[in-house]
């Protein structure tokens, strides 16, 4: 028998929903404002050149990269002993893309409450979770190294990234590094200890999540899902006109991403498209163009996410003020 929820939680209720909605409205207006730097007029043309066939293509690769990262989280989960229904599951997994609207997309933990109901342990979800952040930052690192050499001056960004990665790798693994952070936490306030004790308990579930074989699969699915995100980038700039190759196209999508996720912007926004538009321009690409190209794939991959998240989490619990 499928266990079913203890509680119901009404995460954009209160100060949130406004908060939701405002950041919402701010973010249209940049856009708008961002349109007409770039060229109103033109802009408008190349976003309708675009046509529904593009951003049918660039929905569906989304919807690739969604599925391929909530096999890898159901499979983080399972490596934990937590079994709960795919379907459930799926709902949950989703409902996070709600709050993406959120500095460094920290809103997603919104997964752990609602797998709470589910009498999971904060501690565990929260592994999973940064498992997952973690197979994805390998990955984008692994596929925008591809495109280092088309830009030289996002060399040392990359490499920052890539020790960073090998940083983590050795807390991580490193059992004594974990116990002398434990035991580090016995001097400070209760509070802050017991939120430190919280977080290496999470170290130990990450772990469990990245045995070799876990690693290797976690990674993999999050190369394919950002190289399905990337196509539907590239398909867009070619349907545009634009000149420019898959990996450059790869390499573009996947830094300003990263780039954007580092501001701690909500949403990445203003830091990933500032990113995206320049370095497309650094290839030629005319100002409208880069701006038609950078508002359709953020619409079609965070706008999107954001939807599909709110109607998962208005079907579970309700969105309410």
């Amino acid at each position: 028998m499928e266990p079913e929820p203890k509680t119901a939680v009404l995460p954009l209720s209160g100060w949130r929903y406004y908060a939701f909605f405002g950041t919402v409205a701010i973010a249209a207006i940049g856009y708008l404002l961002f349109s007409l730097w770039g060229g109103w007029h033109e802009v408008v043309i190349a976003v309708g050149k675009a046509g529904f066939t593009c951003f049918g293509a660039c929905l569906f690769l989304t919807l690739v990269n969604y599925f391929c990262r909530f096999f890898r989280w159901q499979r983080y989960l399972g490596s934990m002993g937590i079994q709960i229904p795919w379907r459930r599951n799926l709902r949950i997994y989703l409902s996070g893309y709600a709050l993406a609207m959120t500095p460094g997309k920290a809103g997603e933990a919104l997964r752990c409450l609602l797998l709470k109901e589910y009498d999971v342990s904060y501690d565990k979800s929260l592994g999973a979770l940064f498992a997952e952040r973690f197979a994805d930052l390998v990955a984008a690192g692994i596929l925008a190294m591809a495109g280092m050499s088309a830009y030289s001056r996002a060399r040392p960004f990359i490499l920052t990234v890539a020790v960073c990665i090998a940083a983590i790798m050795v807390v991580v693994w490193r059992t004594s590094a974990s116990k002398a952070l434990e035991r580090f936490s016995d001097r400070l306030p209760e509070r802050l200890a017991k939120f430190v004790k919280g977080l290496v308990e999470s170290i130990f579930h990450f772990r469990a999540c990245f045995t070799p074989a876990n690693f290797a699969i976690g990674v993999g699915w999050g190369a394919i899902g950002w190289t399905a995100e990337s196509i539907g980038f590239y398909f867009v700039l070619s349907t545009l006109g634009a000149s420019v190759t898959f990996p450059t196209a790869m390499f573009i999508y996947i830094f300003s991403v990263m780039v954007g996720a580092l501001t701690f912007l909500p949403g990445g926004i203003g830091g990933t498209e500032v990113s995206m538009f320049e370095l497309l321009v650094i290839k030629g690409v005319v100002a409208p163009t880069a701006v038609a190209s950078t508002l359709v794939i953020r619409i079609a991959t965070l706008w999107f996410s954001v939807i599909l998240g709110l109607l998962c989490l208005s079907r579970r619990t309700g969105v309410a003020r």
